[in-house]
């Protein structure tokens, strides 16, 4: 029931169309939006659902902050990168005794999906991403938390991290608290 609230309910059949229709004011909407800001309830839905506060996407609500608050404070911390799978895979296997060349010659590792996507289900718009970005700043913390605690990358690996979210979100990335996301 709470998945159809935000994905049928409103109007937000892709993530381009959460943020446009969902984040953003309306003087913020891009001209090519034909949809237009959604309703009070459906605006609520998408931000609270970015934050994490409310569970109407599992997969947005059960978040980095929600794990990363369950971990001992003490605990070691073990991450393996989207970003850098393969690699990551591999060095964690060494990391913990393995011979760390199991997929050394794949430069990545297929993914399937319960249904196929459209380049434009993939779009994202420079001013959603800006949105988004400082939508989820709280979870941009959480992330460089983890990525900071890993036990399994290197200062440069870590950089690299770092790097690469400054080039998608440069002022969260830079931020070491969100102002009012």
């Amino acid at each position: 029931e709470n998945v159809k609230e935000l994905y049928v309910d409103c109007p937000f059949w892709t993530f381009e169309e959460l943020i446009q229709n969902g984040v953003l004011s309306p003087e913020e909407v891009s001209d090519e939006n034909k949809e237009g800001p959604s309703s009070e309830t459906c605006h609520a839905r998408a931000i609270n659902s970015l934050h994490g506060t409310e569970n109407h996407a599992s997969h947005l609500y059960f978040n980095y902050q929600y794990y990363y608050e369950a971990v001992p404070q003490d605990a070691q911390i073990l991450v393996i990168r989207n970003e850098h799978l393969v690699d990551d895979w591999n060095d964690l296997e060494s990391f913990v005794g393995g011979k760390g060349k199991a997929n050394r010659d794949v430069q990545s590792i297929p993914k399937s999906n319960s249904y196929p996507h459209s380049a434009e289900d993939l779009f994202l718009s420079e001013s959603s991403q800006v949105a988004l970005c400082h939508e989820l700043c709280n979870e941009i913390q959480m992330y460089k938390s983890i990525l900071e605690r890993a036990v399994n990358l290197d200062k440069q690996q870590l950089q690299v991290s770092l790097d690469e979210l400054k080039a998608k979100c440069p002022e969260e990335a830079s931020a070491e608290i969100c102002s009012d996301a």
